[in-house]
């Protein structure tokens, strides 16, 4: 489901409630006012490269976020546009808590694994903790572990990502195509793809530096704000300026929650989903499930 929703004029109640409190805790905190790329498009934009530290963990965040990006701006409005898919999160601590409980040993830095325990209860359709706990994730981590895709608190190297995924795949037998993990790794690519795959229904895998995820949906809104213009003082005028900024919804591995979807409670929506800003994607990082990459150092935790 795709939800698109809009302000007119100023900042408007029904979302004006939420951030002008916002708004107002930032300047009496003094908070710098931060500006990542204004004229944003995913496929034109010089990215800064993120990491862990850029992931809005709620839809609170988001609205502080994009309330930051255009604190003293005039006349801003907002469109907005949600569309996620059903899912589920995990987390990680428990994920490796449960291992233990059953194998009687203690591994660290399995993000990746538990990302494919996600991937694989959305494309199977389980989503009982049996499963997830005592099968998805034991045999993925088993499996990456015997073929040396996993290395104990390091974590999966990226240019093993695409081969453990399949493999991955395999076991559960998922059949979904080619296409969900042979894209180029192009990272100016990255967002669209993600975006290309939700809208056909396929969650993605989605890595940053030290960090891997599930990529379920996309945030966009639309920005328009004001300039004023003028000529030699004596004429004036305000110009229209449009942007758009785009965010990644993920599942980030470091909550647990059931079948969300995109109606569910906003507080539940914020156990289950997190936003990862797209003008943030790795510069020249191997940040979706893509084709295997050059920098073979860079592990997962």
């Amino acid at each position: 489901m795709t939800t698109t929703k809009s302000t007119n004029g100023a900042l408007k109640k029904n979302f004006s409630q939420k951030i002008i409190p916002i708004i107002i805790a930032a300047v009496a905190l003094g908070a710098a006012v931060l500006s990542f790329g204004m004229k944003f498009s995913s496929d034109d934009t010089a990215y800064a490269g993120g990491t862990a530290a850029d992931i809005l963990q709620t839809y609170g965040d988001l609205r502080k976020d994009i309330i930051k990006r255009y604190e003293g701006k005039n006349g801003v409005n907002l469109k907005w546009t949600e569309k996620v898919l059903d899912s589920i999160n995990l987390k990680q601590n428990d994920m490796n808590d449960q291992y233990y409980a059953i194998k009687g040993i203690k591994y660290t830095g399995t993000c990746t694994e538990v990302a494919l325990t996600i991937l694989a209860s959305n494309y199977t359709g389980k989503e009982n903790k049996s499963f997830l706990y005592n099968t998805g994730f034991v045999k993925i981590l088993d499996l990456a572990f015997e073929k040396k895709y996993y290395t104990p608190g390091k974590g999966t190297k990226i240019t093993d990502m695409d081969i453990l995924t399949k493999h991955s795949f395999d076991i559960f037998n998922i059949r979904k195509g080619k296409s969900l993990w042979n894209y180029n790794n192009n990272h100016f690519d990255v967002y669209s793809v993600i975006k290309k795959n939700v809208d056909a229904g396929n969650p993605t895998l989605f890595n940053i530096p030290e960090h891997s995820m599930v990529g379920v949906g996309y945030y966009e809104f639309e920005v328009t704000y004001t300039i004023p213009q003028s000529f030699l003082g004596l004429i004036n005028w305000t110009k229209k300026v449009t942007e758009r900024v785009g965010y990644i919804i993920v599942n980030d591995g470091w909550d647990t929650v059931g079948l969300t979807r995109q109606s569910s409670p906003e507080p539940q929506k914020d156990f289950a989903f997190s936003f990862f800003p797209a003008d943030k994607i790795s510069f020249e990082f191997f940040s979706a499930l893509l084709r295997q990459s050059q920098f073979s150092n860079i592990e997962f935790k």
